[in-house]
């Protein structure tokens, strides 16, 4: 199992600055709706740079934040669009990476809602 989110290697990245940390992710919440809705519309609109676009801001967005499972997703259909695939095996496999992204970002998500409870109630440091 793909470990979808490491608060730790992130915070460090971020040289353990926890506002910045919780910027990120609030940028990141907000944002996250916008980036997987403009995926889907590219890709059903037939729109290939745009699909390249948004996978690619995508891609950043994950990384800055520490969700590499999900910019690995994004880093896919970005290369398979560079490489000019087949247009239906295209398609298809971004269907599947987009759904592999929602789903990673829906658990981040979920993840980030139970760490504020837990903090809320003193249950973590």
């Amino acid at each position: 199992m793909d470990i979808i989110f490491n608060y730790k290697k992130t915070l460090n990245r971020l040289g353990n600055d926890v506002e910045l940390f919780k910027l990120l992710i609030e940028t990141f919440v907000s944002e996250i709706p916008v980036y997987t809705n403009n995926l889907e519309q590219a890709l059903s609109n037939n729109r290939l740079s745009d699909l390249a676009y948004e996978a690619h801001r995508l891609k950043g967005s994950c990384l800055i934040i520490g969700l590499d499972c999900a910019s690995n997703s994004a880093y896919c259909i970005e290369k398979m669009v560079s490489e000019h695939a087949n247009w239906n095996d295209t398609v298809s496999q971004a269907k599947i990476l987009i759904d592999h992204l929602n789903h990673n970002c829906k658990s981040f998500l979920i993840d980030q809602i139970i760490q504020y409870k837990k903090n809320a109630q003193g249950l973590v440091d």
